[in-house]
């Protein structure tokens, strides 16, 4: 193992065999795992704990921001002229309020017979995401 070449703050600088430099702390533990430990917890920030909440629904929390929408069912109903909406909300995936089933949808749009049933969801930062579902109908 090469010695120390020189010092950059609180790092020893040495030349491994082959001439790969590395940079090493006092404490023995070396820039690079530091480096690979953040960039590792990055990653997994970035898959976001909000959209857990979700995901049993098929809705994928991965990224720093998703938003994505589902065509999920169709009835023998006439897809109709009216629409209606339900959401829920969800912080890191613990704290989750709101409604977003099919029966709140069609009941927030005055729907008695539903044609179709789509999603829509959207996650930022792996911190807030919000699940919706929206139908048509009569």
């Amino acid at each position: 193992r090469g010695g120390p070449v020189g010092r950059v703050g609180t790092h020893e600088v040495g030349l491994e065999p082959g001439g790969i430099v590395e940079a090493q702390s006092r404490t023995g533990g070396t820039l690079m795992r530091k480096l690979i430990f953040a960039l590792g917890l990055f990653a997994f920030a970035g898959t976001g704990c909000a959209g857990l909440a979700y995901s049993s629904r098929g809705m994928p929390p991965v990224g720093l921001y998703v938003a994505d929408s589902v065509a999920a069912q169709v009835t023998e109903n006439d897809v109709g002229s009216r629409t209606g909406e339900a959401c829920s909300q969800s912080i890191l995936g613990l704290l989750v309020t709101g409604d977003a089933s099919a029966k709140a949808a069609a009941e927030n749009g005055g729907i008695t017979k539903i044609g179709t049933v789509n999603y829509k969801y959207s996650n930022i930062l792996g911190i807030i995401a919000s699940f919706c579902t929206v139908v048509t109908g009569e």
